[in-house]
């Protein structure tokens, strides 16, 4: 389990309806891939970031 300080389950929540996800797990899941995604390739993430 993975806690969400309150403050940031209320901004979630808040783009959620506007987003592509459907729920919160897909969000979440999507948020941990693209920072595994950023940690395992920091060069890149980082052109990408800068770009």
């Amino acid at each position: 389990m993975v806690n969400i300080n309150k403050d940031k389950l209320e901004r979630i929540q808040k783009v959620l309806p506007k987003s592509d996800f459907q729920n919160l797990d897909e969000f979440v899941n999507h948020a941990v891939e693209l920072l595994l995604f950023a940690e395992e390739n920091k060069d890149k993430f980082n052109q990408l970031v800068r770009s």
